[in-house]
């Protein structure tokens, strides 16, 4: 299976195995992107990303169709309870509840299963959907490329996948946050599930005491809405996944004195990578591999 990711600052490509007792990893390979080539998912120079990819492809001797991930502001999800439905009319429940909470014109929508029967006895399910022109620009751009996309997912979906089974996020309550150039996500999981999620534009040079401040702005908020929540479970840890570099000392400070500690999230023996290959680097796309198994 081949795995596509397009951050804002490369093409990320894994090809690998998945199933339910374990990810094997056998190639990873990136192409740069220049600046300006994406922008928080949106696809700014097709031409050049697609010319990239192509040569990528040609240059590693790569072939068969893809499965792509997509992390954008512009894919809206959230939580959500409905009742025990098969999978069309559940889809069609959806359609209808999410025109009415969050209309768009156009839209695909899609859904993973965080919960098949709750305590009130519904479904409790995670909900996706994008403008079908969103798509549409992936899809044409990959073609353009002659490259064939087999299935399309949110990059929150691989990652609630990826976190089910992996060793140390099953059980724990913790904070996950994903850098990509100037923009993070955050993803709080509370006893190993999923609650919430969030997309900030860092507006300061990594490096500055003037990031420095403004994660802890961000993470103070974030802490503030779980204390909200009145959750008795102790939020023990954040885990950064593609920081560059140190995450500054100042910070590591603010963290420690709420008695919250902050590491790269660990490799796990469920997802076999050689190397050349961290976790921590490649969250979205190694979760692909699982989520669209």
């Amino acid at each position: 299976m081949t795995s596509v990711y397009i951050t804002n600052q490369q093409i990320q490509v894994v090809v690998g195995t998945a199933s339910q007792s374990g990810i094997a990893v056998r190639r990873v390979m990136t192409e740069p992107l220049p600046e300006g080539c994406m922008l928080n998912g949106a696809i700014i120079n097709p031409t050049e990303i697609s010319q990239r990819l192509s040569a990528l492809f040609k240059r590693e001797k790569l072939s068969g169709n893809v499965h792509l991930v997509i992390d954008s502001s512009d894919v809206h999800t959230r939580v959500m309870e409905t009742p025990i439905l098969s999978e069309r009319p559940l889809r069609e429940y959806l359609q209808i509840e999410l025109q009415e909470l969050d209309p768009m014109r156009d839209p695909l929508i899609d859904y993973m299963v965080l919960d098949p029967r709750t305590e009130a006895g519904g479904g409790l399910v995670l909900a996706a959907q994008m403008e079908r022109t969103l798509v549409g620009d992936y899809l044409a751009l990959f073609s353009e490329a002659k490259i064939t996309v087999e299935s399309i997912i949110p990059a929150l979906a691989a990652v609630i996948d990826l976190a089910q089974h992996h060793k140390l996020l099953a059980d724990d309550t913790c904070i996950l946050s994903v850098f990509d150039g100037s923009m993070m996500t955050q993803i709080l999981f509370v006893e190993g599930k999923y609650r919430f999620s969030k997309r900030i534009r860092l507006m300061n040079e990594f490096g500055t005491d003037a990031l420095v401040e403004e994660l802890e702005r961000s993470f103070s908020s974030l802490l503030q809405f779980y204390r909200t929540e009145q959750r008795t479970t102790p939020l023990s840890s954040v885990y950064f996944c593609g920081f560059p570099g140190d995450v500054g000392a100042q910070f590591v400070r603010f963290l420690d004195t709420l008695g919250i500690r902050i590491t790269a999230l660990p490799e796990d023996a469920f997802v076999q990578t050689d190397n050349q290959c961290r976790l921590s680097d490649s969250l979205y796309v190694i979760g692909n591999l699982l989520a669209s198994t």
